[in-house]
């Protein structure tokens, strides 16, 4: 039976062994055998060892065919900046959400870690590298699309955050589902990913799949009560009067946008005035990419904004600050600051989350788990420790004073002087080459416009030498030639146009960042420090990372019913849960789950029923095909050819079988029902016969028919590897009846 090989490895050390550490950057290898080599995320955070991306690069540049991305978040897209600076331009494919936002993530990311640290892994032209057209191919949900070695990708809506991806990966009759972060509840501004593709209908009985297990053990809160949770922990602080702020970490782009409607929204219901300040270097472009992406939202914002151009992320109470000094002009009293970066490992959270920290009448609200070495991460265990003073040692910018700023200030001033000469002497030398243009033009109108000229005259015009007139086009070249730009070949009406029609959006960040270099405040250095920082404000946590929890993944593998499980990530005792819930509830159906480990390569071979043929051109002609799905099917019967390689064949490559026609009397085959049908699929067509059914624990019953006879049953089951559904009742007129609407469910062959 034809075998395909299927290898998988985890670039990143997730350091599993410690039970706490979450949220950890995803990057994981998938090679496919004969097809491609694709790059599964790659993410980075405050932690992450650039070695790790210095390892992929060295290893696999020139390798790899494709990056799949899953969601705009540091964890998922944090590392591209630092590939493209080392020269790995590798095509990327995600969703048009990710390519809006992720720029901005990185922008905003990039920006924080400059403003505590000599930042250098990377600058804003490595952001832009990876956003280049010419490179980020940008999908829709449920868009077929066809990598080298006809293999298939097709992203899935995944909830959680907006463009968030499950990918499905077919090459002939394999799937592999690569689904890390997900939710299957509907929120205000998306879809659940059950809701989105229809409780998995999409996938059938996948080879592989691939899930994180770093998902929450407790069962979820219900998406109001969580609302009704965290608005509470606000409403105590800024409706008390003690005049304290509350301070919440957060994302740039991801779960920000469902915490933001949830504010507004309260806010506007109950007339409250107390500020909301969203504090981030971007969250201007945060906001209007929003507005530009309600089709990737849920049913409720996209139908409001369809009818009455209603878009929910016109804000009537949000107010946006992009620098410190914009925050410091608000005074004093009660705020609400949604801050970024959610670790406090940079940007204005953790500079206000230092300030904020010593005052009782504070508060400050973690809203998702992060790695175990953040500050994040050790402030909530040291306030469940009943530990309210923690020592630090931070790196932060100050200001320069005294004699360092006098010799910046000289520095810059020579720099400036240095930067004038240049420019004085390229103009210098301009000026002396339109002079030396204008006396060789001078020298040629002697001769009146005709070239019938004698020594002597030449020699009159200052000529050493008699050559006819000439001027010389300065032209430039690069390694493929002559330099050519497209306006060459525009029209004047084509120029205007193409200069009118250029993308807003990425000239709006453009513009953005040329203002945070241009308003350059006061020199700085960055310095480091011991901190002995005492935690008086209260601290708490809402679960607000809009993910399925360990119960809804279990149920989502037993629909699934894959052949081989992965699990990635997460504490060992989550995926041992899940381990034991496979081995309970599809014993015979998947094989135990492989947990590897860093840079462990997991080998899975399967077996494929697809086996490649080449049938003769008689026999080709003669089929007749069926419609299944995507797939046209026939019947064949015919006789292998025996066949040999050739000289010029590739000793490596296959012999590919060829089939003929059968010569003698045809035998015929049984009747072969092929496709899938859906118990909840099946009951609308009863319905719609005019029999009563209704469907309970997986027992579709069939009852009602006037003058009938019907009391039947009908459950899907497995056997022998195989789903069939079964039809228990009496016989009679209804028993055929069904039984006949059952088979027409399916194509007969």
């Amino acid at each position: 039976m034809p075998q395909s090989l299927i290898k998988f490895t985890p670039l990143y050390d997730s350091k599993e062994e410690n039970a706490e550490n979450y949220n950890v950057p995803l990057c994981f290898l998938l090679e496919i055998q004969d097809s491609c080599t694709i790059l599964l995320d790659c993410g980075w955070n405050s932690q992450l060892d650039a070695t790790y991306l210095d390892k992929i690069v060295e290893s696999l540049n020139g390798k790899i065919d494709a990056i799949l991305l899953s969601k705009p978040s540091l964890a998922s897209i944090g590392g591209l900046p630092y590939l493209s600076k080392k020269g790995m331009n590798v095509p990327i494919y995600a969703t048009i959400p990710i390519y809006e936002l992720g720029r901005v993530l990185l922008y905003d990311f990039h920006e924080s870690k400059k403003n505590c640290e000599d930042f250098s892994t990377f600058n804003l032209d490595d952001v832009d590298s990876v956003f280049e057209p010419d490179r980020f191919v940008q999908l829709k949900y449920q868009q077929h699309f066809n990598l080298r070695g006809g293999v298939q990708i097709i992203p899935y809506a995944a909830g959680h955050m907006i463009g968030g991806t499950i990918w499905r990966i077919k090459k002939e009759s394999e799937e592999i589902i690569y689904a890390l972060h997900f939710n299957e509840t509907k929120e205000r501004h998306l879809k659940g990913a059950l809701t989105s593709f229809e409780s998995f209908k999409h996938f059938e009985r996948p080879a592989l799949c691939i899930l994180d297990s770093s998902m929450s053990s407790a069962v979820q809160l219900k998406r109001k009560m969580r609302d009704q949770e965290i608005l509470k922990n606000i409403l105590e602080v800024i409706e008390n009067g003690s005049g304290g702020s509350v301070l919440i970490p957060i994302d740039t782009t991801g779960r920000i946008l469902e915490l933001l409607l949830i504010l507004d929204s309260h806010w506007s219901r109950n007339k409250l005035n107390h500020q909301i300040l969203f504090f981030s270097p971007f969250s201007i472009d945060t906001i209007s990419y929003a507005k530009s992406q309600i089709e990737w939202m849920s049913e409720e914002i996209t139908t409001a904004f369809d009818h009455a151009r209603d878009n929910p992320f016109n804000f009537k109470h949000i107010k946006t600050i992009v620098r410190r000094k914009d925050f410091d002009a608000l005074g004093e009293g009660p705020k609400i600051v949604l801050a970024t970066m959610p670790d406090l490992e940079c940007g204005f959270s953790r500079d206000l989350f230092f300030e904020m920290a010593e005052d009782p009448r504070n508060r400050v609200i973690f809203t998702g788990r992060q790695n175990s070495e953040c500050l994040a991460s050790k402030v909530l265990k040291a306030i469940q420790n009943n530990k309210k003073n923690l020592e630090l040692t931070i790196s932060k910018r100050i200001k320069l004073v005294g004699q360092e700023l006098a010799d910046y200030n000289r520095k810059k001033e020579e720099e400036e002087e240095q930067k004038r000469i240049s420019l004085e002497l390229a103009e210098q030398d301009r000026e002396d080459s339109e002079d030396e243009d204008e006396e060789a033009q001078n020298r040629l109108s002697a001769f009146d416009g005709t070239h019938d000229m004698t020594r002597d005259q030449f020699k009159s015009a200052g000529f050493r030498h008699p050559i006819f007139p000439f001027t010389e086009t300065t032209r430039t070249f690069d390694e493929y030639g002559e330099s050519l730009t497209r306006e060459d070949f525009l029209f004047e009406d084509s120029v205007e146009a193409m200069e009118i029609t250029q993308p807003k959006k990425k000239k709006k960040i453009e513009e953005d960042v040329e203002m945070m270099e241009v308003v350059e405040e006061d020199p700085t250095k960055v310095v480091i420090q011991n901190l002995n920082l005492q935690i008086n404000c209260s601290i708490k946590f809402v679960d607000f990372e809009g993910r399925s929890d360990i119960k809804s993944v279990n149920r989502i593998i037993q629909s699934l019913a894959p052949r081989r499980l992965i699990l990635v990530d997460g504490p060992k005792e989550n995926k041992e849960t899940i381990a034991a819930n496979v081995e309970k509830n599809l014993k015979g159906l998947c094989k135990p789950a492989f947990t590897p480990k860093y840079n462990e390569t997991i080998e899975i071979i399967s077996e494929t029923l697809i086996m490649k043929i080449k049938l003769d051109d008689q026999l080709a002609d003669s089929l007749n095909y069926f419609n299944v799905a995507d797939y046209q099917i026939s019947y064949i019967e015919g006789v292998f050819k025996n066949t040999q390689k050739s000289k010029k064949e590739d000793e490596n490559q296959a012999i590919v079988p060829v089939l003929e026609p059968f010569v003698g009397e045809e035998k015929g085959h049984q009747v072969i029902y092929v496709g899938e049908v859906k118990l909840a699929d099946f009951r609308n067509v009863l319905v719609a016969s005019g029999f009563k059914s209704d469907l309970e624990r997986g027992i579709l019953g069939v009852s009602g028919v006037a003058g009938g006879d019907a009391n039947l049953s009908l459950q899907k089951k497995t056997k022998e590897g195989k789903s069939v559904i079964e039809l228990d009742g009496s016989l009679g007129r209804d028993y055929f009846i069904v039984r006949r609407l059952l088979a027409s469910q399916y194509t007969i062959v």
